[in-house]
C-alpha cells in the first residue's frame, strides 16, 4: 500500500517498491529510450521534459533523476500503481513533483 505524505517540498510517496526499473542509469540515451519504452505517455513525458544532448561520437544522451525514473517505471511497469496515484493526484500525476522514500 502507497501512503503520500504532502511536503512544501513535494509529496513523499513510502511503501511503493519498484520491482523493475525502466532504466539502471541516470545517464539515459535516446536509443535506450526507443528499446525500452513501449507506452506512449512515457515517451511523450521523456521527450517533452528531458533535454537531449547530442555528444561527439552522435549518441543523444539526456540526464534524469532518481524520482523521474521511478514514475517512468510505475508507467511502464505498475498498472495497479499508476491507478492509485491517478486516485490521488488526477490524471496528470506523472507531472506532479513526488519524492519516493525520501
Amino acid at each position: 500500500m502507497i501512503t503520500f505524505e504532502p511536503k512544501i517540498s513535494g509529496t513523499r510517496i513510502e511503501g511503493w517498491i519498484c520491482d523493475k526499473m525502466l532504466f539502471s542509469s541516470q545517464i539515459i540515451t535516446l536509443k535506450e529510450c526507443l528499446e525500452k519504452v513501449h507506452r506512449q505517455e512515457t515517451m511523450d513525458w521523456l521527450l517533452d521534459t528531458l533535454r537531449f544532448s547530442l555528444t561527439e561520437r552522435g549518441e543523444w544522451f539526456a540526464i534524469i533523476d532518481h524520482d523521474s525514473i521511478m514514475k517512468l517505471s510505475i508507467l511502464e511497469y505498475s498498472p495497479e500503481d499508476e491507478k492509485e496515484l491517478v486516485e490521488y493526484f488526477g490524471k496528470g500525476w506523472v507531472n506532479q513533483y513526488i519524492r519516493f522514500n525520501h
